[in-house]
């Protein structure tokens, strides 16, 4: 008796090798696009707080897809700091946008040092109190018990002037005006010592030692001042960076 031939039943196939080997890459790459902002922001934010010197900055950098960072590529970098020095000026407060970032990307992660290669635009803001200002025209040998106030487009000074051996309390206003594009004059329209208008050649030997009043050469990203307002207990300074 011939035993019948059973018919074989078909094995349902489990996922093979190739569907896990996509769903790994496709986990890698999330991986890959939800951690990369935040540590790109951790090392830009220890490279412009150093460059900045200032502890209390936030750093936004955005750019598509995200792996881009990695290799130097940034989208829109938005830059938020306080307390901020600028060469020997102290300045309150620093914002600053900027648009299609190139960057060295060794130096970045590698070194913690922010090197720009190229930049697309980008606009700044730069705050700067009276008392800071009061204190960098305190620091000139020429003027002691400095005191500035600021307010609707105005500046209003007073110091301990030494002229020609001797000290004199003088008073003063005038207006904040750029000189090229890194720099601020303070342009006095009125100097007095004892209610007396100060000599015109005493006057302008006054202002050519606090002059220029705000220097703001060391500002990251190649900045350039495009204007200065005044307003009430502070200068805003506005800037710009790269080409269209």
């Amino acid at each position: 008796m011939t035993r019948s031939a059973v018919p074989a039943t078909t094995r349902r196939q489990g996922p093979g090798v190739a569907w896990f080997a996509a769903v790994g890459i496709l986990v890698a790459a999330i991986g890959v696009s939800t951690l990369t902002p935040p540590i790109a922001n951790a090392a830009l934010r220890v490279a412009l707080g150093r460059a900045l010197d200032t502890a209390d900055i936030r750093v936004s950098a955005v750019a598509w897809p995200p792996p881009a960072l990695w290799w130097g590529q940034v989208d829109v970098l938005a830059v938020t700091a306080r307390h901020v020095r600028v060469g020997t000026l102290d300045v309150d407060a620093f914002d600053a946008t900027l648009n299609r970032v190139l960057f060295d990307p060794g130096a970045l992660y590698a070194g913690r040092a922010l090197v720009i290669r190229s930049l697309g635009t980008g606009i700044a803001r730069v705050t700067v109190t009276q008392e800071a200002m009061a204190a960098l025209l305190a620091a000139q040998p020429s003027l002691r018990d400095v005191a500035v106030a600021l307010r609707d487009g105005r500046v209003s000074l007073g110091a301990t002037v030494s002229l020609l051996g001797a000290s004199l309390r003088a008073t003063g206003s005038g207006r904040l005006a750029l000189r090229g594009d890194t720099a601020v004059d303070l342009v006095l329209d009125r100097l007095m010592v004892g209610g007396m208008p100060l000599p015109e050649t005493f006057a302008a030997a006054v202002t050519r030692s606090v002059n220029p009043v705000l220097d703001v050469r060391s500002l990251p990203f190649s900045l350039h001042l495009t204007g200065v307002t005044v307003a009430a207990g502070r200068a805003m300074l506005q800037a710009a960076a790269g080409h269209e």
